[in-house]
């Protein structure tokens, strides 16, 4: 599992940097929220398959 959270967290911080490069600040905000949902809604699914413990 923390293989799959470094690949996620490197995966988002290219993604922020991308943003920020191509588009501003302001898109680099939207992207990392974004990637919190993803992060939160990832979480919620791996806790549902295992059975919520």
């Amino acid at each position: 599992m923390a293989g799959k959270a470094a690949v996620f967290g490197l995966v988002t911080l290219v993604l922020i940097a991308g943003a920020a490069i191509q588009q501003g600040p302001r898109a680099a905000v939207f992207t990392g929220l974004g990637c919190a949902l993803a992060g939160v809604v990832l979480l919620l699914l791996a806790r549902y398959r295992t059975g919520g413990r």
